[in-house]
């Protein structure tokens, strides 16, 4: 999709090529990505993973908690939900009762965009608002474009998959 003039290079620490895929000249682009994963590696470790929860915040209320996890596919949702459901049902009370569903993001602090992406990149569906729930990566359940709240989006998706899973949702 991106066309005959990529290129691509590997190299070792002391600049041989070790890779290279394409002719003509390679630029650089995104390294800081690199640095990005290599401190995420040096602080997190290598076995840490991103998980999304789901809490109880009431008799009658679950709360789906945004763990940061970029690559949460609608499949893993579902299976969530599942389960979900499953603890719903094992739990005493009425049943009857529907169930409020909200979300929590305050993993994430700070902006949800960038200052220093181009103003069009969000609305023109180029990067959704990064934010510590998301579905997805954010992309629009439809195929087209991202979403402009993942969180919201991620939410409903949640609750629509409870009510799938047999829960009645306010």
């Amino acid at each position: 999709d991106l066309g005959p003039h990529v290129v691509a290079v590997v190299a070792a620490l002391d600049g041989t090529p070790v890779f290279r895929d394409g002719t003509g000249t390679a630029t650089p682009a995104s390294t800081l990505k690199l640095l990005t994963a290599a401190a995420a590696l040096e602080t997190l470790g290598p076995d840490h993973t991103f998980e999304t929860t789901v809490v109880r915040a009431g008799p009658r209320r679950v709360v789906l908690v945004g763990g940061g996890d970029p690559l949460l596919e609608p499949s893993g949702l579902r299976k969530l939900a599942a389960l979900t459901a499953a603890g719903l049902s094992a739990t005493k009370g009425p049943t009857k009762r529907p169930v409020s569903v909200g979300y929590d993001t305050s993993l994430f602090t700070g902006p949800d965009v960038s200052p220093h992406w181009p103003p069009t990149y969000v609305p023109e569906g180029v990067v959704s608002p990064i934010q510590s729930l998301w579905v997805d990566e954010g992309r629009d359940p439809d195929g087209y474009g991202r979403v402009a709240d993942p969180a919201a989006t991620a939410a409903a998706a949640f609750a629509a998959a409870l009510a799938k899973a047999g829960v009645d949702v306010a």
